[in-house]
This record gives C-alpha cells, sequence and structure tokens, in this order.
C-alpha cells in the first residue's frame, strides 16, 4: 500500500508540474502579445509625432524659402526699376542727340547757302571790277597800273572797314558764347557739389583687388552683405565702377570698422557669415583698443593729467566725426590751444581753460539717443568723470545754453568762435556765399564810369563793363587796380580774385 500510495503521489506531482509548465508557459505567451501590442501602439505613435513634426519641419522651411524668394524678388524689381529709369535717361540723351543732329544739318545747309552766296559775291566783284577798270581808262586816262593802284587802295580800306566790322561781330559772339559756357560750368559745379557733399561725409570708398570679390562679397542669394551690415551696421553699396565698392553710414567709428573688416576678410579670402561675425567682433575689440589710445595720446599731447579713461576713449571717437566738414577732434585741439593762449593773455590757469577747450564738444561723441543737446550731454559725462565744476560749466556754457558767468566760460565760448570761423576751417554755406558775391559786384558797380559788373566763377572773377565815353583805355588799367585794392579792403575771400575790365565801342547806323 505504501508503494502504491507514493507512485500515485508522484505521478499526481509529475502531472502538476506539467500543468504548471504549460499554465506558465500560456501566460508567458499572452504577456509577451500585450508586450508587443502594446510596442506596436507606442511605435505608430512615435511614427504620427515623427511625420508631423518632419511636417511642421517641412512647412516652415517653405516659409523661409518662400520669404526669401519674396526679398529675392523685390530686389529684382527694384534692379528693373533702376534699369527702367537708366533706360528712360539713354532715350532721353538720344532723343537730345538726335535734335543736335537735326540741328547740325541745319547749320550745316545754311552754311553752304552763305557760300554760295559768298561765291555768287565774289563773282560780281571781279564783274564789278573789270567794269570799273575800264571806265577809269576811259574818264580817267591813267595807265591801268595807276588804275590798279587806286583800286588797290580803295579795297584796302574797304576790305579794312569790313575786317573791322568782322572783328567786333566775332568778339561779341565770342563774348555772349563765352558767358554761356560760364554760366554752364557754374551749373555743372553747383549740381557736383550738391550731389557729392553728402557722400563724402557719410561714406567711404574701397579699392578691390579684383572684380570677382564682388560677388564673393554679396554672397549667394546675397547672405555676405546681409550677414555684414548686420554686424556692422554700415551699408554696403556696389555699382558698376570696376574695383571699387562705397561703405555708407553716418557714423565714422561704424564706417572705419566696417573698412578694416572688409579689408581683412578681402586678405584671408573666406567670406561667409560666420568668418563676417567672428572678423568684425576682432575689429570691434582692436577699435575699441584704438578709440582708448588716439585719446590718450590726445591728451599727452596737449600736456592734460588725468583724465578718466571714458573720457579718454570718446575724444578717440571725435576722430571719426565731423561738423560742416571740420573734423571735431582737431577742432578740439585747436580750442584747447586758442583757449590757453587766451588765458595766458588773461593770467588766468591756463590748465583749467586747456582743459575745458578740449572737452568742450564731447557730446558730440556720445550716443545720439541721449536727450539734450552735445553741450549739455557732455557736460554731464565729465560730471561723471569727475572733472571739477568749473570745467563743466564751461563745456555747458560754450553756446550759450546756460549765462556766461566765470572767466573759463567766456574763454571756451571766445576760443570755440574763433576756431570754427577762421577762414577755410568749414564749409561755407550758401547764403554766406551769396552774401559775398554780392558784396564783390557792389564795390565794383560803386565806381564812377562802371556800367555793369559781374562775379564769375564762383566769385573768382569779377568782369566790369564800363562807359566808353567816360573811361578811356588808359583809365581802364586804374580802375581795375583801384578795385582790386578796394576788396582786399572791405571783404574777405579764400585764394584770389580775378579783376577784368571790358571796355567796348560799338557804332550804329541804320540803313534806309
Amino acid at each position: 500500500m505504501n508503494w502504491l500510495l507514493l507512485i500515485i503521489l508522484f505521478a499526481a506531482g509529475y502531472f502538476l508540474r506539467i500543468f504548471m509548465a504549460r499554465w506558465r508557459r500560456s501566460a508567458t505567451e499572452r504577456e509577451s502579445r500585450e508586450i508587443l501590442k502594446q510596442a506596436q501602439a507606442d511605435a505608430e505613435k512615435i511614427k504620427k509625432e515623427k511625420i508631423f513634426e518632419a511636417r511642421e519641419a517641412l512647412h516652415q522651411e517653405k516659409e523661409k524659402w518662400e520669404s526669401e524668394l519674396e526679398k529675392i524678388r523685390r530686389e529684382i524689381l527694384n534692379q528693373e526699376e533702376k534699369m527702367s529709369k537708366k533706360l528712360d535717361y539713354f532715350d532721353k540723351k538720344e532723343r537730345d542727340l538726335d535734335k543736335k543732329q537735326e540741328s547740325l544739318s541745319l547749320k550745316e545747309r545754311d552754311l553752304q547757302r552763305k557760300d554760295e552766296n559768298l561765291d555768287r559775291a565774289e563773282k560780281e566783284i571781279l564783274q564789278k571790277k573789270e567794269e570799273q577798270v575800264k571806265i577809269l581808262e576811259q574818264v580817267a586816262h591813267m595807265s591801268e597800273e595807276e588804275a590798279k593802284k587806286i583800286l588797290v587802295q580803295e579795297m584796302t580800306e574797304e576790305a579794312k572797314r569790313a575786317a573791322q566790322i568782322s572783328i567786333v561781330r566775332i568778339e561779341e559772339e565770342a563774348r555772349v558764347e563765352a558767358e554761356k559756357r560760364a554760366q554752364m560750368v557754374i551749373a555743372t559745379s553747383v549740381q557736383r557739389i550738391s550731389s557729392d557733399y553728402i557722400p563724402q561725409i557719410t561714406t567711404t570708398q574701397l579699392s578691390l583687388p579684383s572684380e570677382d570679390l564682388k560677388g564673393r562679397i554679396i554672397g549667394r542669394e546675397g547672405r555676405n552683405i546681409r550677414a555684414f551690415e548686420a554686424a556692422t551696421g554700415v551699408e554696403i553699396i556696389i555699382d558698376d565702377t570696376p574695383g571699387m565698392i562705397t561703405l555708407s553710414s553716418f557714423d565714422g567709428v561704424r564706417r572705419e570698422v566696417a573698412k578694416l573688416s572688409l579689408e581683412r576678410l578681402v586678405a584671408d579670402g573666406r567670406i561667409h557669415p560666420g568668418r563676417i561675425e567672428e572678423i568684425v567682433n576682432k575689429v570691434q575689440a582692436d577699435m575699441e583698443k584704438r578709440l582708448f589710445q588716439i585719446g590718450e595720446e590726445t591728451v599727452f599731447e596737449m600736456g592734460v593729467e588725468k583724465v578718466h579713461p571714458d573720457i579718454k576713449k570718446v575724444l578717440g571717437r571725435l576722430r571719426y566725426r565731423t561738423s560742416y566738414g571740420q573734423n571735431i577732434l582737431q577742432h578740439s585741439i585747436e580750442v584747447a590751444k586758442i583757449a590757453s593762449s587766451l588765458a595766458g593773455e588773461l593770467n588766468a590757469n591756463v590748465s583749467i581753460a586747456k582743459r575745458a577747450g578740449l572737452f568742450h564738444d564731447l557730446g558730440k561723441a556720445l550716443d545720439e539717443r541721449m536727450e539734450g543737446s552735445h553741450a549739455a550731454t557732455g557736460a554731464e559725462l565729465a560730471r561723471r568723470c569727475g572733472e571739477s565744476d568749473v570745467v563743466v560749466k564751461a563745456i555747458q556754457s560754450h553756446h550759450e545754453e546756460i549765462p556766461l558767468s566765470s572767466i573759463y566760460d567766456f574763454i571756451s565760448y571766445s576760443a570755440d568762435a574763433l576756431s570754427a570761423s577762421r577762414p577755410g576751417a568749414r564749409m561755407e554755406s550758401i547764403d554766406q556765399y551769396i552774401k559775398r558775391v554780392k558784396k564783390l559786384e557792389e564795390i565794383a558797380s560803386s565806381f564812377p564810369g562802371v556800367d555793369k559788373a559781374f562775379a564769375l566763377q564762383a566769385g573768382r572773377e569779377i568782369r566790369v563793363l564800363v562807359d566808353v565815353e567816360k573811361i578811356s583805355d588808359v583809365a581802364a588799367g586804374t580802375l581795375a587796380r583801384d578795385i582790386a585794392k578796394k576788396i582786399e579792403e572791405s571783404v574777405e575771400y579764400p585764394g584770389q580774385v580775378k579783376i577784368l575790365v571790358i571796355r567796348e565801342v560799338r557804332k550804329q547806323e541804320i540803313a534806309k
């Protein structure tokens, strides 16, 4: 019985183990299917997310390219507009040339008719000459040789009279033509000045080793030039001028940074947005050091001690600023020298006067966004940098924005006015130019016997027309010297003024 029980128990245990193994395998299979199903669901979800992200990235990229295409379209439209204007200009020039050609053709036909008339007149003269010779021989009872002598004498006198008339007419025509050409030259010069004056102050031209570099500077779809302009704040103007580009900005420091950066990029040969930003950052750091160095050299040259580093840097910026064509740093140095000289003559403190004169225009180099005039902002900077109240007030009052009180206020004010108003320091305004030219004409017209006086060549020549009944040839030379002397005594002018006195004799008769 025991053996039978053991056998039964062993068989039961064996079958139980088989059953448990099958049950575990079935559970494992079910769990595997669940894991596989969950993995498939997760994979499908990830797939959908990736597809969505890819579509979103594609959409953003599409918008980006559409924006770039729109910019390119606008640039193309601008270029087409410029080309249209140029074509209109050339069409106008072509029409003008056609008109001139037609005018020349008319003049040519007129000259041909005049030549024919001269030929006919010459034939008539020869015929009359022969008739006159015959009449003289019959009436005067003189030889042919004697008649020839008389005829030659009469013709010579007639030719002299005709020549004199022709000379007077030619001189008058030449004078009128010369005046027209002079007016054209003056108008052209004024036009050139009006179109070139601002670019000379706000632009810098840079020479390129080769014309191919213009394309590399522009870059693919203009990315290089956009990166450069964004990094420097300076506009690059690329036109048809061979081997030359123009940098345009009102800020001289920016233009200098852009110029040095572009020179380094051209020398390096690697021109792309990343390299552009790297070079510009290096040049800007070097420029800050250069500005400080310029300011330090200036204060050392002027013998001004204990100057705050911020003021030195601002002085360096004045090197790249102008006012009415006058460099502000040179103007400040000149004001400091004049102020120290005035202080010496007035027994005042030369050091304070020189300091106030050198710092009087600091505000012109500060950020344009700062509120207040350059005198007020410059005074505020000097105050923050520890300058004395005397120097600060002299800076703030040099344009009489506050009342002048101390002797150093008057010295700074006077030195600034002297430096700015000396001949050749600043560009002359149009009002001053007109006044000076009118003054020259008034002086010439004030002399007795002067009929008219004209100032030509921007006031460098005075043309005086005199009355022939009142002024003789000898008196004309004396009149020119007297006018020159009075102009020297009464008018301040650059260079020389030429006085040309014209005495013309005109006779008129009427044929009835």
